[in-house]
């Protein structure tokens, strides 16, 4: 150590956040051919340390020489992996191609050992980012797959082209109440610190705006407060169906509650222990992990806009946000909002695109007529707004 040096100790890291739910990585490489040959692929498995390592040969499994992706599905399949899956995407723009994910949302490692079959399916250090950064919507590099960092076990010089599956994101963002004034960089992550939300009910059609549906409910749509409202938030009284967050457990938010003006209310007589059941008036819990009944509620990105906002003509990036109260009685949906066919009359849809309180990512052309062609038929344009054409749409979208 040299005593002298006064310059001060500097060093360099980089923050990534883990995003949740299953590792998944999708190849861009659509019905690859030649995939015969063999590759070493680790997995991390829960409650232990060491990555659990196999290889993995695949083959025609109809005798001839030449593997295609079924093969290499089938080889993943029975190379006996504790949470490794692969599966052949069925439908969109990468129809053909390869997925492979680990379902604990773990770390995947990988290299090719004979041939290239990895490489050859669209896995590789060609697609991979490099370790630290992070390219949004690139038309070569894969989502969560990223280069072995040097100095980890199975690192990049030890063993060359190895890659990683990963389901930890460079974190990159800004906290403020209102999204960014000009137009944010592709992949940058915005903390809307705002406490609201545009909640969306199902019609037993699609998915319309709050008080479409209930138009004796709130005006100014769902109140915000730690103790529990005793009238609408403009004084008069409260309706069913009504909506309350409570504030007072933002641990938990958005612990959210329905007005049900003919709930069962149960009581213990205090003299003799008895307990008593009526019918009354009380806010209920909405259970967050009931998303398949007509109690639950969806979680999803739905829009940005009113219908008469979210098409500006030729404009660029992602537009402002309308406000709650002109959402509360408007049915625009975006293209990539949830399927209504697949969920129950009265359902909820909580838009985590419009509401506050979580983080977004700028994404630059999301929403364009490469991916949402054409219109007036079926499956083209805006499926959700009876096909309409996207070309007038604002092309940039905040996606949670």
């Amino acid at each position: 150590m040299d005593d002298t040096d006064t310059t001060p100790p500097v060093g360099d890291f980089q923050i990534f956040r883990y995003e949740g739910g299953e590792t998944v990585v999708t190849s861009k490489t659509t019905e690859p051919g030649a995939l015969q040959g063999s590759f070493v692929m680790a997995e991390s498995i829960k409650g232990q340390a060491a990555l659990s390592s196999k290889t993995v040969t695949v083959s025609n499994l109809d005798g001839s020489t030449v593997a295609d992706s079924e093969d290499f599905v089938a080889a993943i399949s029975s190379a006996g992996f504790t949470n490794i899956e692969a599966s052949i995407v069925s439908s969109g723009e990468f129809k053909g191609a390869i997925q492979i994910k680990h379902k604990l949302g773990g770390e995947i490692r990988a290299y090719d050992v004979t041939n290239t079959p990895l490489a050859t399916a669209g896995f590789s250090a060609a697609t991979a980012h490099s370790y630290g950064t992070f390219t949004a919507n690139s038309s070569t590099l894969l989502d969560n797959l990223y280069d072995v960092p040097a100095g980890a076990t199975e690192d990049s010089t030890a063993l060359p082209a190895t890659i990683v599956f990963s389901n930890f994101k460079r974190l990159s963002y800004t906290a403020s109440l209102s999204a960014p004034t000009d137009e944010p960089a592709d992949g940058t992550l915005w903390y809307n610190t705002n406490l609201d939300a545009d909640i969306m009910v199902h019609n037993g059609t699609t998915f319309k705006g709050y008080l479409e549906v209930y138009s004796d409910t709130d005006p100014n749509g769902p109140q915000f407060s730690a103790t529990e409202p005793t009238t609408q938030s403009d004084g008069t009284a409260l309706a069913n169906n009504d909506l309350w967050i409570d504030t007072s457990d933002l641990e938990n938010y958005p612990k959210l509650y329905r007005y049900n003006t003919s709930a069962t209310i149960s009581s213990t007589n205090t003299s003799n222990g008895t307990t008593v059941t009526t019918t009354g008036a009380k806010f209920e819990l909405v259970d967050k992990a009931d998303q398949t009944t007509e109690d639950g509620i969806v979680f999803a990105d739905a829009r940005y806009h009113t219908t008469a906002e979210a098409k500006p003509g030729n404009a660029t990036g992602a537009g402002t946000a309308s406000s709650i109260k002109d959402l509360l009685s408007d049915d625009f949906l975006d293209p990539d909002a949830p399927d209504p066919s697949l969920y129950p009359k009265s359902i909820l849809l909580y838009n985590t695109r419009r509401s506050g309180y979580n983080v977004k990512e700028y994404k630059n052309n999301y929403i364009t007529t490469t991916k949402y062609p054409g219109s007036g038929s079926t499956g083209l344009g805006n499926v959700r707004q009876s096909n309409e054409t996207v070309s007038n749409y604002y092309p940039d979208r905040w996606v949670t």
